[in-house]
């Protein structure tokens, strides 16, 4: 008799997580296999895998073989399911409680869908939790046209003829091949069930990156197949509240390639702005091939400027106090021993924040700095960097840097 469900778990070095992770899935109180595939670990973990299916023969089918990412390797796993639902693992995340499982595969019977999804919190290093993108409240049947977000797969339940035809496999990118999975699967099924429960704790970690050609070309791809499908859907939505902003937040992925004028990148890109042009109009991404030199050259030239500025000792005051200022901050100052303060204008403006405990002061507070400091304008508006800079003059300060591109781009060079 075959499973209800069958949880695949990639794995890839996650000795230190992989047993917490096996044991809230052996801990589910419903029927199920437990698919593990081992991704050419170079830690432990494959001798951890075979402790397991040695203690759980009927429970555990363990694959190892050399690395070809997640992507290939969930796919290898669907291949091999025999369970009515298929749920998706990372092998350093857990179920929330015994019952996750069976809660969502209840629901997706009870209303005859063939997804089923609950909410999902983060745990960070700390041990503090933290919800994670939207929350489903109740459990109804809701339509995907309503909600349109593209991340979080792992907190869904899928029917296993979903991926039959093989219609519904994940891409074989080395990086963002989930997004486009799961909005292909969602368009796909139009309406799934919600459960109020939290299903899925996923467990975010500091990892250090490696900005390699395949994640660049894997991260374009992955864009551009979430904006053709979303486009195809006219998902207006996906697009005002996440789209529009992926070629920024992932620009430290392929700035590299593009600046080097590499074909194929620069042809993603393309596809990706051409997309955009065709649905919305015109791009709000702020970015097109030809931009991207000035934008690199731009941003190359202010980082060694601040390193610089690190590097002599140079007293630093941030003249702004949104979310550039911070970004600013973070990339280039957070524990510089000779960082002054954040300034502005108005300390009553309520876009005014603390950034990491230094609370915005009148600019006039810190005259006493004018010969020695460097005061940085991160402000997105030019025509109030004029005015700001104009002000500082008059206040006396000597040495200003106004920042003439947005900070966003910048601070992921």
């Amino acid at each position: 008799m075959n499973p209800k469900i069958s949880v695949i778990v990639p794995v890839y070095n996650a000795e230190k997580y992989l047993c917490q992770s096996l044991d809230s899935i052996i801990a589910q109180t419903i029927e199920k296999e437990i698919i593990c595939i081992d991704d050419g670990s170079t830690d432990s973990s494959i001798c951890i895998l075979n402790r397991y299916k040695d203690s759980y023969p009927e429970l555990f089918s363990i694959i190892s073989r050399e690395n070809r990412g997640t992507g290939y390797t969930r796919n290898e796993g669907i291949a091999i399911a025999k369970g009515e639902f298929i749920a998706f693992m990372d092998a350093d995340d857990y179920y929330a409680e015994n019952t996750s499982l069976s809660k969502l595969y209840d629901a997706a019977i009870a209303y005859s869908v063939q997804v089923s999804g609950g909410n999902i919190v983060l745990i960070d290093e700390e041990g503090e939790y933290y919800p994670k993108g939207n929350w489903y409240d109740k459990t109804e049947l809701l339509c995907y046209s309503d909600i349109q977000v593209i991340y979080g797969f792992t907190r869904y339940l899928y029917d296993r003829s979903l991926f039959v035809d093989k219609s519904h496999l994940f891409p074989p990118f080395t990086r963002y091949e989930d997004p486009p999975f799961f909005i292909s699967i969602m368009a796909d099924v139009k309406s799934f069930c919600s459960i109020p429960d939290i299903v899925y704790i996923n467990r975010k970690r500091k990892k250090e990156m490696k900005y390699t050609y395949d994640k660049a070309y894997g991260v374009l791809s992955g864009i551009r197949d979430c904006f053709r499908i979303a486009y195809e859907n006219n998902y207006t939505r996906m697009y005002r509240e996440t789209l529009s902003k992926l070629l920024l937040d992932h620009f430290q992925y392929y700035y590299e390639y593009a600046y080097a004028k590499d074909d194929q990148v620069l042809g993603l890109i393309e596809e990706i702005l051409s997309i955009e042009q065709k649905w919305i109009g015109e791009s709000y991404s702020t970015i097109s091939k030809d931009s991207i030199t000035d934008i690199v050259e731009y941003g190359l030239s202010f980082k060694q400027k601040c390193e610089c500025f690190v590097e002599y000792g140079k007293s630093i005051i941030i003249y702004g106090a949104g979310y550039g200022a911070k970004e600013l901050y973070d990339a280039f100052f957070k524990g510089y021993s000779h960082f002054v303060g954040v300034a502005v204008t108005d300390v009553n403006d309520s876009n005014s924040e603390c950034i990491d405990g230094f609370r915005p002061c009148d600019i006039r507070d810190y005259l006493k700095y004018k010969n020695d400091a460097e005061i940085i304008i991160s402000l997105k508006d030019q025509g109030k960097q004029r005015l700001i800079n104009s002000y500082l003059k008059d206040l006396g300060f000597v040495n200003v840097t106004v920042i003439s591109m947005d900070i966003s781009w910048v601070t992921r060079i």
